[in-house]
């Protein structure tokens, strides 16, 4: 896991090639089908590019309403049962079909049917790892060059290690605690990330919320709990978030601290909207590595998914 985040910058400097290339007509809306770390892509390329109209679907099936989409299936091992469910229901609705994959079933479908698929390099990293890799082959499959481009450019001047001690100390912080994220909305893909990493790189639990909205009803759910050893809040700013949203980050941070409640502040840094996203993914990634040495989990490992897969 360690050689992963270090080497995250490679990943975005990774030019995809499509299978069966096809021409689709210009579709404004795009649909991934996708769970776990596989769906990462279609939160974070809006979360950078706002004005890139993607939804991410984690079910079996497809949403309602699906004409007018395209629909990409994206699965990193290629077998994930939700995923081949989707791009099935999708061929039976003759949508416009794509695929992403290692391999394995959802790269034989794609074949079979003769549809459109990047295949992801085998490197053997966790899904949630190889993010780079996902956006980039996002991003090519729905013909978004400039802002691959843009990501090559950062990635060649890029060090993810430079997150690395901030992300440190905020495990540090949090080590036997149980971490809950807050974001603005804008950097809601950022904190649910950091979620998945402390989740299934440190094996713990963690929760995410939004500014404003946790102000309009969880905020309640601490008033009658003890200080302890129970949470730790962490509050991601963004210098480019809104005025009043920094505000009542500043208010919910008084109000936790005088209930007796520790509070990290962590402040997103970068010379751009692509190298404030990757940097706070990054140092997410950095804390629940650390956080998984601080309690000697393999940071890699993933028992629990594989034991649920195999009682299914």
């Amino acid at each position: 896991m360690y050689d992963a985040i270090a080497n995250a910058a490679e990943q975005l400097l990774w030019k995809p090639e499509i299978e069966r290339p096809a021409d689709f007509p210009k579709i404004k809306n795009i649909v991934v089908a996708g769970m776990g770390g596989s769906a990462l892509a279609a939160y974070l390329i809006p979360a950078i590019w706002p004005e890139i109209n993607i939804i991410a679907h984690r079910d079996y099936g497809l949403p309602f309403n699906t004409q007018g989409v395209f629909v990409i299936a994206s699965s990193y091992s290629g077998n994930t049962e939700e995923v081949i469910d989707a791009f099935r229901t999708a061929r039976k609705e003759k949508l416009p079909t794509a695929a992403i994959a290692t391999g394995g079933e959802l790269a034989r479908l794609a074949e079979a049917e003769e549809v459109p698929l990047v295949r992801l390099p085998q490197t053997g990293i966790q899904p949630r790892a190889a993010r780079g890799y996902s956006i980039q082959a996002l991003l090519t499959l729905i013909g978004r060059d400039a802002e691959s481009k843009e990501l090559v450019t950062f990635a060649k001047k890029w060090d993810p290690r430079g997150t690395e001690e901030v992300g440190k100390r905020l495990a540090s912080r949090v080590h036997g605690k149980v971490p809950i994220i807050y974001t603005s909305e804008r950097n809601r893909a950022i904190g649910y990330n950091w979620k998945i990493v402390f989740n299934e790189t440190a094996k713990i639990p963690a929760f995410a919320n939004t500014i404003p909205e946790q102000n309009h009803n969880e905020i309640n759910a601490f008033d009658n709990v003890l200080a302890g050893n129970s949470f730790a809040f962490v509050i991601v700013r963004d210098a480019e978030d809104h005025p009043r949203v920094a505000r009542r980050m500043e208010v919910l941070e008084k109000i936790l601290l005088s209930k007796g409640w520790p509070v990290e502040v962590v402040n997103l840094e970068g010379n751009s909207r692509v190298a404030v996203v990757q940097n706070a993914l990054t140092l997410g990634d950095w804390a629940g590595y650390h956080t998984a040495m601080l309690m000697n989990h393999d940071p890699d490992a993933v028992p629990s998914v594989e034991s649920f897969k195999k009682m299914l």
